[in-house]
């Protein structure tokens, strides 16, 4: 008995050590020297690598502090790396310095799980009864397609642990009557707890797909189609059970925010497609595959999930080779397991809901009933567990065919020329991948000593400054209004927060509290705008403006930066102290000018909406316009006051209830109808905001009659406008109301 534990733990090291290096020939430096290096340079990627890191540095708890400053988010819905970002923080009075290396902390985890994953896959299918080379090779190509590795690679780094559904399949599979099953339940939940906390999607993932084969077992067992261990099947339970009790109320027990969007993008866009599981670009099947399925769908962004050739062909041979031998009378066994069937039933389910299946069909009943479950964004990954449990089963067809043939060669040729073919396929793959993936890491020590050198000749500390506002405005990831900033504002940025440990006033946060992105945006919005943020933030400290100099900034970008105080400067970027009492002082002298204004036009049309009472910009209502294409104000230009041009202005209420906003098109039409001039404005790009409402606004150039104009809103839901003025674009209006004035259609309250 120790002798073979021995020989088994031998070849498990040996399975390990090969796929290791296998993978290191790939990935070099992200897994010999993972602190020098990151897959990403930009994008999801530098902001969570500096999340994590930030926490790693200064971070306190389960709240990350990194970003919209005063507010914190709850690490754990940041993809931060989260239970590696606190445990580095909690680690920080002992070791000091071991921030420094959370980046490497975080590749070694992620990449290392590669040849983890191939262990795991090596391990099941020896269970599984194949033989030892077969399942060597079979297990290594399998993690090798993974398409996790495509999240390793862009960035949403802690969805790509390839070893946890591995794992989770082998627990599953290794039940044997007789001998203790706590240690693995036990193991089983821990490892997906700990994945679960540190991404709830990992939990889902594992959580749908482990309660379809409790729900799937129970169902076989009462019709007696397949022989399933009561004790077994409670096992699964008990896993499903405290894995979704421990992972819910450590998620929801440190979340704060109470207005992010309850239907976020997504759902229904990042779904799978025939098109990403039948064919992955570079690879040699790429074009055959098309030509012959004419129409595929190109994979992008969320939908590849490619199975792999060999997996393909044997989903489609198998079936016919168990109806030829049930015609023949004779058995067909593929594998040893008849849990190995249910899995695959129960992947099977999973890959239905990843074509958003069957709720695409009832897409209105899915947003008012699904709730949180609608924050999983991206239901494609809910198939992975299909493509770990296929290329499982394609390697046992594989193996069982190869030893079912008369002829040794033929049986040689069996394995050996799929697994080939598989082989080509696995290398073309991960060589596409890591295409423009290999970057040195921008957070290593002598990256951010430059900045911390630039910081301490001009005193940028704590002591003077309370945070950073990045230039191009960056408010993201809200699914409400989303500005991405630009590379090098996030780059330089991110660079000067973790040198100084100044977090930023704006940025960008998974599921992000609406509230806080409408207040981070308000310093940039209109001077007549009041600036609540500066309420909140540390009183008698400046705010350091961040612009880069590679990018245009929008009149009222630049309007702010004028407001700062040159601090330093070069041909990239630029820092300016902008002091709080300077930007108060700016909406004083603008709300002054404006209530003290005497050259008033009397020439405006100010259209009434209080129909609908659920919201109000000013007075007692709002308009309610329902969805689609909606005709919402039509003008006629003999209406017209004057000659023009004209400012037509109103406000859109900023709904938490669905994901983006609408898009307004402004159409001026000759006598005849015909278009002679569109303006088109989306919610997304407005820059002021009051009272939990953005301002939208066109304009008119001159009168003309037997012209009309018509103001259109295109929006897959309902939503509120107010406010409605049109004015003479260089004469001021100010509308009285009981507590308050509209003036040009800003609100000034008493």
């Amino acid at each position: 008995m120790e002798r073979s534990v021995g020989k088994k733990s031998g070849q498990a090291l040996l399975v390990f050590v090969l796929a290791a290096a296998v993978f290191c020939f790939f990935f070099r430096g992200l897994m010999l020297s993972p602190n020098l290096y990151a897959p990403t340079f930009g994008g999801d990627g530098l902001t969570i690598h500096y999340n994590l890191f930030y926490h790693a540095a200064y971070g306190d708890g389960a709240d990350l502090q990194a970003q919209y400053h005063p507010h914190t988010e709850n690490i754990f819905l940041t993809d931060a790396q989260s239970l590696l970002a606190v445990a580095l923080a909690e680690l920080r009075p002992v070791f000091p310095h071991l921030h420094q290396y959370a980046v490497g902390f975080s590749n070694g985890l992620i990449f290392w799980s590669n040849p983890l994953a191939a262990l795991f896959l090596f391990l099941i299918l020896r269970r599984l009864g194949v033989r030892w080379g077969v399942a060597l090779a079979g297990g290594l190509f399998i993690a090798m397609l993974s398409p996790q590795i495509l999240r390793q690679l862009g960035g949403q780094y802690t969805l790509g642990y390839t070893f946890l559904l591995p794992l989770l399949i082998w627990y599953l599979l290794s039940y044997e009557a007789g001998r203790s099953y706590w240690w693995r339940s036990l193991l089983a939940a821990t490892v997906v707890i700990l994945a679960g906390i540190n991404n709830p999607y990992l939990y889902a993932i594992c959580g749908a797909f482990l309660l379809g084969a409790v729900v799937l077992a129970a169902l076989a067992k009462w019709l007696r189609v397949l022989p399933m261990p009561g004790r077994m099947v409670l096992h699964w339970l008990g896993v499903f059970l405290l894995t979704t009790g421990v992972v819910f109320l450590t998620v929801k027990g440190f979340d704060t925010v109470e207005d992010r969007v309850e239907v976020p993008f997504g759902f229904f866009h990042n779904t799978a497609t025939w098109g990403g599981l039948l064919t992955s670009p570079k690879l040699f099947t790429y074009a055959p595959v098309r030509r012959i399925l004419i129409g595929l769908a190109q994979p992008y962004r969320e939908t590849p999930m490619y199975l792999g050739i060999i997996p393909i062909l044997l989903t489609l041979i198998l079936p016919v080779l168990w109806v030829y031998y049930r015609a023949r009378r004779r058995s067909l066994t593929v594998w040893k397991s008849p849990v190995l069937t249910l899995l695959l039933a129960s992947s099977v389910l999973g890959l239905i809901f990843g074509f958003g299946l069957p709720f695409a069909w009832v897409e209105d009943w899915t947003y008012a009933h699904l709730g949180s479950i609608l924050q999983f964004r991206a239901p494609v990954r809910f198939a992975w567990p299909f493509y770990y449990v296929l290329g499982l089963v394609a390697v046992c067809g594989l193996d069982w065919i190869a030893q079912t043939r008369k002829k040794r060669w033929a049986g040689i040729a069996w394995w050996v020329l799929p697994l080939a073919v598989w082989g080509i396929e696995a290398n073309q793959y991960l060589n596409f991948s890591l295409e423009d993936h290999y970057y040195s890491n921008a957070f290593r020590p002598s990256e951010l000593r430059h900045f911390g050198e630039i910081a301490k000749a001009r005193n940028i500390d704590t002591a003077q400054f309370s945070s950073i506002y990045l230039l191009p405005s960056e408010q993201g990831w809200s699914d409400k209004i989303y500005r991405d900033g630009s590379w090098r504002s996030n780059h330089d940025g991110y660079k000067l927060s973790l040198a100084t440990s100044l977090p930023l006033l704006n940025g960008k946060l998974s599921r992000v509290s609406l509230g806080w992105v409408l207040k981070s945006l308000q310093v940039v919005s209109h001077p007549l705008i009041d600036k609540a943020l500066l309420e909140e933030i540390d009183r008698g400290k400046d705010i350091v403006l961040l612009t880069s100099l590679e990018n245009p900034l929008s009149a009222r970008e630049d309007s702010l930066r004028q407001l700062g105080e040159v601090l330093y400067s070069n041909d990239k970027m630029e820092l300016r102290r902008l002091r709080p009492e300077v930007l108060a002082e700016n909406h004083r002298t603008a709300r002054q000018a404006a209530l003290a204004d005497t050259l008033l036009t009397t020439q405006f049309i100010n259209l009434p909406t209080e129909e609908d009472p659920a919201h109000a910009f000013v007075g007692k209502g709002s308009r309610k316009v329902g969805p689609g294409w909606t005709d919402i104000w039509s003008l006629d230009h003999t209406a017209l006051p004057g000659s023009g041009p004209y400012e037509i202005s109103f406000w859109y209420f900023v709904d938490k209830t669905r994901f983006g906003g609408p898009k307004f098109y402004f159409r001026t039409l000759d006598a005849e109808g015909k278009i002679v001039e569109e303006q088109y404005q989306w919610t997304n790009e407005a820059w002021d905001t009051q009272r939990g409402w953005l301002r939208m606004f066109f304009t008119v150039a001159a009168a003309k009659p037997g012209h009309r104009s018509i103001l259109y809103g295109d929006y897959f839901h309902h939503y509120w406008l107010d406010a409605f003025l049109l004015r003479p674009q260089d004469r001021n209006v100010r509308v009285v109301h009981d507590d308050g004035v509209l003036y040009n259609n800003y609100w000034l309250p008493k």
